[in-house]
Formats: C-alpha cells, structure tokens, sequence
C-alpha cells in the first residue's frame, strides 16, 4: 500500500513540474508576444507619422498663405477701429486724471498745512486752510492774509484744515 501513496505524491510532484513549466512557457511567449506587438506598434505609429506630418505641414502653410489677404484687409480696418477707441477715451481719460490730480490736491491739502508750515519755520500756521506756502521770485507766500506769516504767536485768522470740505 505504500507502493501506492508514492506512486500518487510523485504523479502530483510531476503534474506541478509539469504546469510549471508550461506556466513558464506561456509567459515567455506572452511577453515576447508583447514586445513584438509593441515594436510593431511603434512601427506603425511612425509610419502613420511620415505620411501625415507632410500633409499636414501643407494644410497648415495653405491657410497661412489664405489668411494672408485677410489680414491685409482687417489690418487697417482694426487701426482705425483702434484709433476710434483712442479718440474716444484719451479725453475722458484725460478728464480723469484731472479730476484724479485735483481730488488728491484736496485731499493732501491738510496734510500739507499740517506739515509744510512746521518745515518752513511759521508754526503759527500748522493745521490752517489759509496756509498757501508757495514760493513765488523767490519768495514765500504764507497766506493771502499774512503774506509773510502772522506777526503774533497765534494767528486770530486761523481755521482748521482738517474741517475743511
């Protein structure tokens, strides 16, 4: 009986042998399979390439070449729309920086007779809306009541910049 069990285990032992080995077989077909179908694909990729790479190449240089006259006629048509727009908007533009320059003068007006009247030695004036503090031939003008600031420490013409509206 033992004749038996060892007979059995050995035709196991070969029937794994065997499926491994066509196991192995099997997959170095497939992955030589593979790589022939792969260099084969890139084969044909390329070749596809070449033959359409010229035909496209012309495509591409006949619509440039038919764009051309296009061009030539929008071309002027699009400078005039554009100097059109300029004309348009370079006075309203140039309404805007205006208006832009003189809302910043009287916004940093206070600022400027807070300041500029300390920097220039007349302290009576600091904070005023009177303040002018320009100079003209080479003069200061401090303000049109006291061209050349008051004479008092504190001037009784004074009025707040800062209220100003």
């Amino acid at each position: 009986m033992e004749e038996w069990s060892k007979q059995f285990w050995q035709s196991i032992e070969e029937i794994a042998h065997e499926t491994s080995q066509f196991l192995e077989a099997i997959t170095q077909q497939a992955t030589t399979s593979a790589a022939e179908w792969s260099e084969a694909l890139v084969e044909q990729v390329e070749q596809v390439e070449q033959a359409i790479a010229p035909e496209l190449e012309s495509w591409l240089l006949q619509l440039e070449q038919m764009m051309v006259p296009l061009e030539n006629r929008l071309t002027p048509e699009l400078e005039a729309m554009a100097e059109q727009v300029n004309a348009t908007l370079e006075p309203l533009l140039a309404t805007l920086f205006v208006d832009l320059t003189e809302w910043t003068e009287q916004i940093s007006t206070p600022v400027a007779q807070t300041v500029d009247p300390f920097l220039q030695q007349h302290s009576a004036c600091v904070g005023c809306r009177n303040y002018h503090g320009q100079v003209y031939s080479g003069e200061l003008l401090v303000c049109a009541i006291y061209p050349y600031g008051p004479d008092q420490e504190k001037c009784p013409d004074w009025e707040s910049a800062w209220g100003a509206s």
